[in-house]
């Protein structure tokens, strides 16, 4: 989705990490201890439909010619990457029992981690999702709140990154948010309007929603670009100026927040000078597009740093998940595909887990923001036949003589 992530605000409010400086390379991903992957692969087979659509998504990424060049990553070649893949979904599919299918994913298939922010493993994740809110295609009394269109002085490279403001004197930095909102310099090119202000920067922050219009139709909404100029969370802001503290800031807290103080709303997104411009996109299902082209999966899709991890790539987490509506979380241990990417998602030691569409989603979404851990299963090159005793699947393992 290119989006920037509304919970980033703890990555943002941490020190440099250990792996700053470190580029992508085939020494960054860590062989797993088997012991701490006990248990972890049975939710799987429970989730298969879910979990199969996921994987035949990334199968038709990487069945492109055009995703060859970003192999390899981390030491995997593409092939390596999509044959795991394809392994996989036929493990899926041909194991009768959870227990079988995680013999299987233990006799097949090497476990690769990522060494996260300090190199114990610990990766940072959040979660975001997919807005649904009211809009409308005309501005009125009720929807005041606008979404702009890509300018057309606005210079993006190949990828999607901002180079800066066209201009006779050749390129500048573009205008800041606030240049941006107080000269009116976007008038013209509205896209649609919204009638809550944070609704419409949380859209920001999501790069994509679905908006219920007016007539009762549905209009998906999705990321078309975003300025050169640096982000600041809303978070970050509230607790520079001793509003919060780290510990509060969550989605909820701040909606009340600035429902409490709307007068306060402006001045606080002035400090985030980058600017998100949209464009209407297809209704998909389950989810939007990620960042590779596929429609995401909630909680089977994660985002992660392009430039350090197979994009596509079948992986595993292991992460405490708030349940929805509820003060408790339950430990997520779930394989996933590596399918998008976001602004501030940097580094080894950090991931954003889709979680869905709506309000039940933004209530998860705002309130994940933990430390788990991250793997990357490759097929290994001669397993030998499989063996459904349980013993003589895992003694290799397990039971290894020194």
């Amino acid at each position: 989705m290119h989006r920037r992530n509304f919970c980033q605000l703890a990555a943002l409010m941490m020190g440099s990490p250990a792996w700053a400086g470190q580029g992508p390379n085939s020494e960054l991903l860590r062989p797993a201890t088997p012991l701490d992957l006990v248990g972890s692969f049975a939710e799987g087979w429970l989730e298969q439909q879910p979990l199969v659509q996921t994987v035949d998504r990334s199968l038709s990424f990487l069945a492109k010619k055009g995703s060859q060049r970003d192999y390899p990553a981390c030491g995997l070649e593409h092939g390596q990457v999509l044959e795991s893949l394809r392994f996989f979904r036929e493990q899926i599919l041909t194991s009768t029992s959870p227990l079988e299918f995680e013999l299987r994913i233990w006799h097949y298939y090497d476990f690769l981690q990522s060494p996260g922010q300090q190199g114990l493993g610990d990766v940072l994740f959040t979660g975001y999702y997919e807005p649904i809110f009211a809009g409308s295609l005309m501005p009125s009394e009720r929807f005041r709140y606008p979404l702009y269109r890509l300018p057309p002085d606005l210079v993006l490279d190949a990828q999607g990154t901002c180079l800066g403001r066209r201009t006779p004197e050749g390129l500048q930095p573009y205008y800041t948010r606030q240049d941006l909102e107080e000269g009116q310099l976007l008038k013209g090119l509205e896209l649609v309007w919204l009638d809550n202000a944070f609704d419409a920067y949380l859209i920001h922050i999501q790069g994509s929603a679905r908006l219920v219009l007016e007539n009762g139709q549905m209009l998906g909404i999705g990321y078309a670009g975003k300025t050169d100029r640096p982000y600041q969370s809303l978070g970050k802001a509230l607790i520079q100026a001793g509003r919060l503290q780290p510990a509060q800031v969550t989605l909820p807290v701040l909606r009340q927040y600035f429902q409490e103080h709307p007068d306060e709303l402006k001045p606080y997104l002035y400090t985030n000078q980058s600017y998100v411009f949209f464009k209407t996109t297809a209704l998909q299902a389950p989810g939007p597009l990620g960042s590779i082209g596929v429609p995401l999966t909630a909680f089977h899709s994660i985002a992660t740093d392009r430039s350090l991890f197979p994009r596509g790539a079948l992986a595993l987490v292991n992460v405490p998940v708030p349940l929805q509506g509820q003060p408790e979380s339950r430990l997520l241990s779930r394989f996933v595909c590596n399918q998008d990417t976001g602004g501030a998602i940097v580094g080894p030691g950090r991931v954003d887990l889709f979680v869905g569409s709506g309000p039940q989603a933004e209530d998860v979404a705002g309130r994940l923001k933990a430390v788990g851990n991250l793997y990357f299963p490759v097929l290994k090159a001669n397993p030998g036949p499989f063996n459904r005793d349980v013993r003589s699947s895992v003694a290799p393992l397990f039971f290894a003589q020194p």
